[in-house]
């Protein structure tokens, strides 16, 4: 994904925030007219959004993401293990471990694919 593509469906998504998500499809729909290689991955995010909230899954924009993983586990243990999911990201290894706490090497799935590196707080 380029710079381009990440700011229109950035703006696409803000711009149906807060709608339901048939009328959020509807819009993106007409937004995209002009680009439709994007149609597929914004519905896919708005699709994604709309099971989170169903779930009762925080907003990653309005609370942490990692704050879902603290409360949900029990996060004492040194290593956590390979493939474990924190919201997007995906662990791969680990790092290493210092005074702040332990860092792992992740892939993340949203913006885009990559590899980065993530820090849990002790």
């Amino acid at each position: 994904m380029n710079k381009d593509d990440y700011q229109f469906i950035k703006t696409t998504l803000i711009a149906v925030d807060g709608l339901p998500l048939n009328e959020q499809i509807a819009q993106v729909k007409i937004k995209s007219k002009n680009r439709t290689d994007l149609l597929e991955t914004i519905n896919a995010m708005l699709e994604s959004n709309a099971k989170d909230i169903e779930q009762n899954k925080p907003d990653i924009f309005n609370s942490p993401p990692i704050l879902g993983h603290l409360i949900e586990h029990d996060v004492q243990e040194d290593t956590l293990a390979f493939d474990t999911q924190i919201n997007q990201y995906s662990i791969v290894d680990k790092i290493g471990t210092g005074g702040m706490g332990v860092v792992y090497s992740a892939r993340q799935k949203f913006p885009a694919e990559r590899l980065v590196a993530l820090k849990l707080i002790s």
